[in-house]
């Protein structure tokens, strides 16, 4: 098997929902050629385990190491980052939800010139409406929007 372009660490504990839908959208929206997924789940107590056992099925790119202890974030993502076998290295947080073009446009941009060493997403608006960039604005009418 030939080395991906990209080693997606996915650090978890607990949340099953919110990695889930995480996983489930970033199956749905990655080209299967581009990355490998490794999965640290940092003892969580919840469905978590079994969860990831059952989106494994099947799923080639994806490697779960379970952590039998929580590691601070910073060991356990070094750690992901060891086993990485990719040329680039994205951690991904695991209430995240691409979409479309995640993958590529993260990559293009690291590509986009010599001297880039990161690169880091724009978020779709995922706040409640009244919510942008931490302000709430003041209607005339005395609520907010």
């Amino acid at each position: 098997m030939s080395v991906k372009p990209v080693s997606i660490v996915l650090l978890c504990r607990n949340r099953w929902s919110h990695t889930r839908r995480c996983l489930r959208a970033l199956r749905r929206f990655t080209d299967p050629r581009l990355y490998e997924l490794h999965v640290f789940d940092n003892a969580s107590t919840d469905a978590t385990r079994a969860g990831l056992r059952r989106l494994g099925r099947g799923w080639p790119e994806l490697r779960v190491t379970r952590n039998p202890r929580n590691l601070t974030f910073s060991a356990a993502v070094n750690r992901g980052m060891r086993d990485s076998g990719g040329r680039l290295i994205l951690w991904l947080n695991n209430d995240t939800v691409p979409s479309a073009g995640w993958l590529e446009g993260l990559v293009a941009a690291a590509d986009s010139h010599p001297a880039v060493a990161a690169a880091g997403p724009m978020t779709d608006h995922m706040a409640p409406p009244d919510q942008k960039a931490g302000i709430r604005k003041r209607r005339s009418g005395g609520g907010t929007e």
